[in-house]
């Protein structure tokens, strides 16, 4: 099984020995709401990724912001439309990801 973010939830809190009810109290959510993130229908809210990581003790904190879907990169696309059409092309083109991380292949002349 793949991690997502709401299996690492799940995880955490249950390796704490934590209630869904006890965790969304915490957090100051219905347990639906934790259930809907863990079982993937919804994403955590980013006011609560804070807390998650403090009430979870989260110590691997890049993995667990990657698979919120990493709300920074979400806001910088947001607040950059050249990022948005560079996004775009690479999809609409199927453009190769890890050909283009690749430092060697960039043309920086």
């Amino acid at each position: 099984m793949d991690m997502t973010f709401g299996n690492l939830i799940r995880k955490e809190r249950e390796k704490l020995g934590m209630s869904a009810r006890s965790l969304a109290s915490k957090l100051s959510i219905t347990p639906a709401y934790l259930s809907d993130i863990e079982n993937g229908h919804r994403a955590a809210p980013k006011k609560h990724l804070d807390n998650l990581i403090e009430v979870l003790q989260i110590k691997n904190r890049n993995q667990f912001y990657e698979l919120t879907g990493s709300p920074d990169l979400h806001e910088y696309i947001d607040e950059n439309p050249t990022a948005r059409i560079a996004i775009r092309r690479i999809i609409d083109e199927g453009l190769d990801w890890d050909e283009l991380l690749d430092h060697k292949t960039w043309n920086l002349s």
